[in-house]
């Protein structure tokens, strides 16, 4: 995502090569999402070209927004001041995705609403 007068969101299409031209915000090095948009950019031979990195996606959303940079954050962050910047990858080259879980402690008992929660995500775990 970026802000809507950034200059990847005037494109149809962007590729990687042209995401690295522009500085990006991204969580921290220690994250998942870090170490996926890295290892892309590392397999095409391509620098990040970091403006800042915090965990927090607040902040990231906010910082994109004002155009300082390009991001990725989940979709339920897009607002009026972001546009899905449409990132086309070289080869077989998979999007940058993750996935989620749960834990709890076995010998605990769950809330009916804790129960409640599990089942909708099991429910809608291939989202």
């Amino acid at each position: 995502m970026a802000a809507k007068d950034h200059p990847l969101t005037q494109l149809h299409s962007v590729s990687t090569e042209q995401l690295s031209q522009y500085p990006v915000v991204l969580p921290g090095r220690n994250t998942l999402t870090y170490q996926v948009v890295r290892g892309l950019f590392d397999q095409e031979g391509l620098t990040l070209q970091m403006a800042m990195s915090t965990n927090y996606l607040e902040t990231i959303r906010m910082l994109a927004a004002i155009g300082l940079a390009w991001c990725i954050l989940p979709l339920t962050m897009l607002d009026d001041d972001l546009c899905i910047v449409n990132v086309k990858l070289k080869g077989a080259l998979s999007p940058p995705s993750r996935k989620l879980g749960y834990i709890f402690h076995p010998k605990r008992t769950l809330s009916y609403a804790a129960k409640a929660f599990l089942e909708l995500l099991e429910q809608h775990k291939d989202l």
